[in-house]
């Protein structure tokens, strides 16, 4: 009856809840919006374990998901379902035992006995066991807890850790070794190797010790330490946060991605076929030696090295704000964003600039500058005059064109202006740009925040010229603004302050950021009095 309290991607999972008879409610209700009780929660643990017995009664209840009750030895049984042993078992021993999953829950494990077997998945919770296994097989084990023990891949092939606080030694060739957890620390022996190296969740730290190897390693999560010598011979991601990972692999190296935010990857490796960089402010360092066929830095604010030897035949920028160390040599280097930094002791046979703001001090063979040309396209099919936003001062504040495409779109438009001063108010993003200087060398020097015409009487597009000053401004019969700065011959389009009430300097109107006057362009005090006290007569005044 209170369905209507149950979040819709939680009715599936509470309809099979309750048809199998493992939640029963009350009345007709399930209280879903309400916490629930210890007594309930445990009610519905023994309900998942159909029956909870002591290890003495196991045999006759191999059909049926089984809770045991402390330390048990099972002999040469099968188990259709799940088993548990309870948080009390300390030992456990399980010879000729074949299960779905073996489950045990204590904290304070102390002997685990393995003989024969099969096991689908073995999940460990805590302690610092004595482990013996001779002939037992696991398809997965995963470690939910503090767990301090070692194990070999002739136990299982798959390792998760899952929990928290674990501290684990493997050894041997493993398919996947997975840590998704917090705090653990994973160890692997020399000359382990896995298929796959997946390290996600927080502070997790992975070592080899010497000479380990791994097809794949992926890296994500946050803080979290990995340090491998040896050899990853496919592919390397790195995500997520603040992850750093030292990788000295003695084999090629097919692909290598950092991405997120704030990760930091040392990497030496024979050759590479591909490098990408992604996201924010991550940090590569390629070490000596090894080709890269070709590379990539996408991302904003990030830092690569490659050191001497690392040698790179096509290498593109497309993200800004990057610094580039070539101690190298590179065939191409291509920079597509701005602001990009680029220097070292190496050099590249051709460099193409297609985006300016950037400083480059390496030796360049051959030099191709298009910057101008292409971010005065880019900027001109970027700026528009049309109003953007959504009528909120909140909208105004949070976006507007960089100072840098703002010089760019005047210069490419050749404005010219009689006065050292050229003025800009852009509709689109409610400002009035300020630049000092002369025709295709205008620098920006103020940037005020303003509101234009409104819809219905908009300020109208073009260029002009300011004509003349009044410092005490209009009065009508419902507003005072002062002072005026006109701009349009002929005409009373001009810059002013926002409306006060008449011949006082209580405001009337505040409103700006958005399009809202009768056609001025409505100003702050003292931004409009910046105007009326250095902008001289004749300035330009352009209006898109």
């Amino acid at each position: 009856a209170d369905e209507d309290a149950i979040a819709e991607s939680n009715l599936g999972a509470l309809a099979a809840l309750v048809s199998s008879g493992l939640v029963e409610g009350y009345d007709g209700v399930l209280d879903a919006d309400k916490s629930i009780t210890r007594a309930e929660f445990i009610t519905l643990l023994y309900r998942v374990a159909e029956v909870r017995c002591k290890s003495s009664q196991a045999s006759k209840n191999t059909g049926v998901p089984l809770m045991l009750e402390g330390s048990g030895s099972l002999s040469s049984l099968s188990f259709k379902r799940s088993l548990w042993f309870d948080s009390s078992a300390s030992s456990v021993s399980l010879k000729s035992v074949n299960a779905e999953s073996v489950t045990l829950l204590s904290r304070d494990l102390k002997q685990l006995k393995l003989s024969g077997g099969k096991l689908g998945r073995l999940v460990l919770c805590g302690g610092k066991p004595d482990i013996s296994a001779a002939g037992a097989s696991v398809g997965t084990l995963q470690i939910d807890g503090g767990l301090k023990a070692g194990f070999s891949s002739d136990l299982t092939k798959n390792v998760e850790i899952t929990g928290s606080g674990a501290l684990i030694s493997l050894e041997g060739d493993f398919e996947s070794i997975i840590v998704v957890g917090s705090g653990n620390s994973v160890s692997l022996s020399e000359g382990s190797s896995a298929q796959s190296i997946v390290v996600g969740g927080a502070d997790n730290t992975l070592r080899s010790e010497s000479e380990a190897a791994a097809e794949a390693l992926e890296l994500y999560g946050s803080d979290n330490n990995v340090s491998i010598v040896g050899e990853i011979a496919q592919s390397l991601s790195i995500s997520g946060s603040k992850n750093t990972a030292s990788l000295n692999s003695t084999a090629a190296l097919k692909s290598a991605a950092v991405d997120g935010s704030g990760n930091w990857l040392t990497l030496a490796c024979t050759e590479l076929d591909s490098l990408s960089v992604s996201g924010s402010s991550n940090t590569l360092h390629k070490l000596q030696g090894g080709g890269i066929k070709a590379a990539e830095i996408s991302g904003e604010s990030c830092a690569v090295r490659l050191y001497e030897g690392s040698d790179v035949k096509s290498l593109g920028i497309t993200g800004k704000v990057n610094s580039l160390t070539l101690d190298g040599s590179a065939g191409s280097i291509t920079v597509d964003a701005t602001g990009n930094k680029i220097d070292g002791s190496g050099s590249a046979q051709e460099l193409t600039l297609n985006a300016g703001l950037c400083e480059v001090s390496i030796n360049a063979a051959s030099l191709t500058d298009n910057s101008f040309e292409k971010d005065s396209a880019r900027v001109l099919e970027l700026v528009s005059c049309r109003y953007q936003g959504d009528f909120t001062i909140k909208w105004a504040q949070e976006h507007d064109y960089s100072d840098y495409d703002k010089e760019v779109f005047v210069n490419a438009k050749g404005y010219g202006s009689d006065t050292e001063y050229l003025i800009w108010v852009n509709i689109a993003m409610q400002r009035t740009n300020i630049f000092t200087g002369e025709k295709g060398n205008w620098k920006l020097d103020k940037s005020f925040l303003v509101a234009t015409g409104a819809l219905h009487s908009p300020t109208p597009v073009g260029i002009y010229k300011t004509t003349y000053k009044q410092e005490g401004g209009w009065t009508t019969a419902t507003y005072t603004c002062r002072p005026v700065v006109r701009f349009y011959q002929g005409s009373g389009y001009a810059f002013h302050s926002r409306l006060y009430y008449p011949g006082t300097s209580v405001l009337n109107d505040a409103q700006i950021g958005y399009p809202i006057s009768h056609g001025c362009v409505r100003m702050y005090d003292e931004d409009v009095w910046y105007i009326y006290n250095n902008i001289p007569k004749d300035t330009t005044v352009v209006v898109f």
